[in-house]
């Protein structure tokens, strides 16, 4: 272990970018990245959390407390695109994960518009975890055009449908899956070497010799999305061929409230019908009650 620590330490003396800066934030995402930079840290990286928006749940509080026992610096604001140049090699995205809709707001929004800077203007190395921030956990950046496309993605458990428009490397971590909720799902996983908690799936390169050979496991798994997407049009179609051989909910509900209607009419012909009985049925009640009350009078009197 002791030549391990001072290689790691001559490594760092030597490169001036060593840091990772890890942006987090308030959701499990952001919680991923608060994870990761613990674990970073352990390995012997130099790491920095900008986390804007903290947690008030105890779960998040306890991780940012844990982060703190292992000397990792915590900010809230984003640095200058000339303090990442100069300081940072590598920043880690954990901001928005797969739950994400619609566009992103301050403080995220200029948060993410600095990371696109950095990666375009230096050579900084951007890493997402699971989804890259503002992205649709389905259709990837098509909704909001950001441009975002990290050099990296880490998805977690398995790839998003997403993944399929992702253009650099790509990995997949988290050996977790049991076998029997993938199945479940019909979810297809790579096969992880040896004891290993991370596969590289894709490297972001195509080549000659790579198209000729046997398809990758990216290509494989897009072609089962693409196969799976075409089961869910052809089940909804069918649906839409039944449908059109049966009436319309609109036609339905209008039959009921026919049908409704008139069960209506006849039960306040009924209940006119019986109340009319009932009056009569009542005034003789009435009559026979008063005949034997005054006969009880009588019969009172004349024992008096």
């Amino acid at each position: 272990q002791q030549p391990n620590q001072q290689q790691q330490q001559q490594q760092k003396d030597e490169d001036p970018k060593k840091k990772i800066l890890l942006v987090c934030g308030p959701g499990n995402n952001g919680g991923d990245g608060l994870v990761a930079a613990r674990h970073l840290v352990m390995f012997g990286y130099d790491c920095t959390i900008v986390y804007p928006k903290e947690s008030k749940k105890q779960h998040f509080i306890n991780l940012v407390q844990q982060c703190h026992d292992v000397g990792i610096d915590l900010r809230s604001d984003m640095p200058s695109f000339e303090e990442l140049e100069r300081e940072y090699g590598t920043i880690v995205d954990a901001i928005f994960g797969f739950s994400f809709h619609g566009q992103p707001r301050e403080p995220f929004a200029s948060i993410l518009q600095t990371m696109i800077q950095a990666q375009q203007g230096t050579t900084i190395t951007t890493i997402s975890v699971d989804i890259p921030s503002g992205w649709n956990v389905n259709t990837g950046d098509d909704e909001n055009q950001s441009g975002f496309m990290p050099h990296v993605l880490i998805s977690l458990t398995a790839p998003k449908l997403s993944a399929k428009t992702f253009k650099g490397q790509h990995f997949v971590g988290g050996r977790f899956l049991p076998p029997k909720l993938a199945s479940k799902y019909n979810i297809r996983m790579p096969l992880y070497p040896g004891v290993a908690q991370v596969v590289q799936v894709s490297s972001g390169v195509t080549t000659a010799a790579s198209s000729s050979s046997s398809p990758s496991w990216e290509q494989q798994y897009h072609d089962y999305c693409v196969e799976k997407e075409s089961v869910g049009i052809e089940k909804s179609n069918l649906q839409e061929k039944v449908d059109a051989q049966d009436p319309s909910w609109e036609q339905q509900y209008h039959e009921y409230c026919v049908e409704k209607e008139k069960q209506l009419d006849s039960q306040k012909k009924t209940d006119q019908h019986q109340t009319s009985k009932g009056n009569v049925n009542d005034d003789a009640k009435k009559d026979d009650s008063w005949e034997q009350q005054y006969q009880d009078y009588l019969d009172e009197k004349d024992s008096a």
